[in-house]
């Protein structure tokens, strides 16, 4: 599927949570935010494994031009950093990371019943 492409030209993927449906009917998989570690900005996806259930509600109902909470984007950072510190991509790939389970990644971030539908 596609997906379109970040601000960097580089293809979206699924996500680590797979498709997350909002409000409005659209599709989100990586809902990416652009930070600086140091050495000038690099996007990385705020649908992480690490997030909460309220944390990952607040994002599927962000207005197309509102910004996530700074402790939503200070998570996807810190996910983001762990990541390149594995010197992986910040990003889900479905071609480097076919073993990462996303119904399992999405159950263990939506444990109190969150409806993705």
């Amino acid at each position: 599927m596609n997906y379109g492409k970040r601000n960097d030209g580089t293809m979206k993927d699924v996500g680590f949570l797979g498709e997350v449906r909002r409000p409005d009917g659209k599709v989100m998989t990586e809902l990416s935010v652009g930070l600086n570690f140091g050495d000038g900005e690099v996007e990385v996806p705020t649908l992480v494994p690490t997030l909460k259930p309220e944390e990952l509600e607040i994002l599927r109902n962000l207005k197309e031009d509102e910004d996530p909470p700074r402790s939503i984007v200070d998570k996807a950072a810190a996910y983001a950093v762990e990541r390149m510190r594995q010197g992986k991509n910040p990003f889900y790939s479905s071609e480097t990371e076919k073993d990462w389970n996303r119904e399992r990644a999405l159950a263990d971030v939506l444990r109190t019943g969150y409806n993705n539908r």
